[in-house]
């Protein structure tokens, strides 16, 4: 890393279960290189149990990474679902 250079990171984190998105968005936020670089936040789906978004919560979310408030989204990913 170069000494007084800031870079800032911008992606999209595809994992496959809720848990592993909750994990990682946390361990992006408790990393001291991390902080004001990336800022991470959840995109899951609906559905019955804890941890899922609602169709405003998604929207917020997308709203925000587009606005560029977020730089960094971690998706949920279901080959069976994900489509971009």
């Amino acid at each position: 890393m170069f000494v007084g250079v800031t870079v800032c990171l911008e992606g999209i984190l595809l994992t496959r279960t809720r848990l592993s998105v909750s994990k990682l968005v946390q361990y992006v936020h408790e990393q001291p290189q991390l902080k004001g670089r990336v800022l991470a936040e959840k995109l899951v789906g609906q559905g019955q149990r804890d941890g899922t978004m609602t169709d405003i919560q998604q929207e917020n979310t997308l709203r925000r990474f587009r606005a560029g408030y977020q730089s960094c989204l971690v998706l949920l990913y279901s080959r069976n679902v994900a489509t971009f």
